[in-house]
């Protein structure tokens, strides 16, 4: 008898959740999803896992630590499926492997260098996102550590690569400079690194500097997670900070041009069109600098265009990864014949 009551619970759940999943992803918002996929819509069971997620959040646990783990105060590091993160954490670094890898990257960078001046080119600066992880350690899980040495740290010895970490910490006292539930800085932080880069510069007479006031927090508005509580599906249940700066404010308008197709493709206020992987070129009325900017980036340039765009009339942009190390650069260099080179890419471990 004991059994079969047992089974007759089990079933009921079952058929319970089968029928209150659908209403569940109706009042989540799922309404696109639920009308385009309709049954795999109906009984997708994202809200659910997000709801438990987010319990288990609260007590340090990640049930996909592989993409996010989970550190103090709810904040949320990148885990292991990128780059090795937590193993280089737990394990520590291969010093000797560090600092041959990091020689071999600085020898090319500076041969680049070399031809870019040939080229040119007024200044090549690559420019390093640390990792979230480096900028709040202190929130990291206690099991975390940071390993002994890591190839960025090398890298900063070349005036190539400019360093914004002890900006960063210093600077994050009185607003975040980094999302909680995301991999990226924020305005803020993207602004710090951008004042780093342009003191760099400095030395180049015929350049106007942008005024650290563009980097002023105007506001904070509160949005929903960001990619890391999105790999958690928690992202419709967790609040985050933006922390907007008085560039976002500007009035400058951006013509954005098909770079290969040679037409224009948008114009606005927003300093980013179109997806990273595309060529594309953007003019903007009213810049510091009449000066053209070849800029290759991932996804830690999103904050610091409006800074890029503002300050330089023609910023010509792309994934770093569709042209670093590939005659079509050089080609392109040539060609267009940019003053300025910039390369901004996320930082390799405790970077």
């Amino acid at each position: 008898m004991a059994a079969e009551m047992y089974i007759r619970l089990f079933l009921f759940l079952v058929i319970f959740g089968l029928s209150i999943l659908p209403a569940l992803n109706i009042l989540s918002g799922n309404r696109n999803q639920v009308l385009i996929k309709t049954a795999e819509g109906l009984y997708n069971t994202d809200v659910v896992e997000g709801v438990f997620n987010r319990l288990l959040i609260s007590g340090g646990i990640s049930l996909n630590p592989s993409q996010a783990m989970i550190g103090k105060n709810d904040w949320l590091f990148l885990g292991d499926s990128y780059a090795g993160t937590i193993s280089a954490y737990r394990n520590g670094s291969d010093i000797q492997s560090v600092r041959q890898s990091s020689t071999r990257i600085i020898n090319a960078q500076e041969s680049w260098n070399y031809i870019y001046k040939t080229l040119g080119v007024s200044s090549f600066k690559i420019i390093l996102g640390p990792n979230k992880s480096t900028i709040y350690s202190e929130q990291l899980p206690n099991w975390a550590k940071s390993p002994n040495e890591s190839i960025s740290q090398h890298l900063y010895k070349t005036d190539i690569y400019i360093d914004s970490r002890r900006s960063l910490t210093n600077q994050r006292r009185g607003f975040p400079v980094y999302f909680y539930s995301d991999t990226h800085w924020n305005s803020y932080g993207a602004g710090i690194a951008f004042s780093n880069l342009m003191a760099s510069l400095a030395s180049d007479g015929e350049l106007s500097l942008p005024p650290e006031s563009w980097g002023d927090v105007v506001s904070n508005i509160s949005q929903g997670g960001g990619d890391l509580a999105r790999f958690l599906k928690v992202r419709t249940n967790t609040q985050d900070v933006n922390v907007v700066t008085k560039v976002n404010s500007l009035d400058l308008n951006h013509t954005f041009y098909d770079f290969n197709a040679n037409k224009q493709v948008g114009e606005g206020k927003e300093a980013l069109f179109g997806n990273m992987s595309d060529l594309y070129l953007i003019k903007t009325d009213g810049a510091l600098n009449d000066k053209k900017v070849l800029w290759l980036s991932d996804s830690f340039g999103g904050a610091l265009a409006p800074y890029m765009t503002a300050t330089f009339s023609q910023v010509l942009k792309q994934h770093w990864n569709k042209l670093l190390g590939t005659s079509e650069l050089f080609e392109l260099v040539k060609r267009w014949r940019p003053d300025y080179i910039f390369i901004t890419l996320a930082s390799v471990i405790a970077g």
